[in-house]
């Protein structure tokens, strides 16, 4: 009887915001756990295995000069 005794009292147009508001609040909650949560966790690990990717790619970068730096003195010993 308390949604009677709230109708009586506030009307129907407030009656009809409170249940939207309602419905927006369990929506908002349900986007959240199944869309931002999970999105939020894969951009995570996204972020992660570019952490690692770059990290190998600097190595590989290293190694590339060490090898042009030996290459071009191999190269500058010889006469031409």
């Amino acid at each position: 009887m308390e949604s009677l005794q709230f109708l009586r009292e506030f009307g129907l147009p407030v009656a009809a915001l409170a249940c939207i508001a309602y419905a927006a609040w369990h929506g908002a909650e349900w986007i959240a756990a199944q869309v931002v949560i999970p999105l939020r966790d894969r951009h995570f690990a996204f972020l992660e295995s570019l952490e690692s990717t770059l990290d190998a790619i600097a190595k590989t970068q290293g190694q590339l000069a060490e090898e042009i730096k030996r290459v071009s003195t191999i190269c500058r010993g010889k006469p031409e």
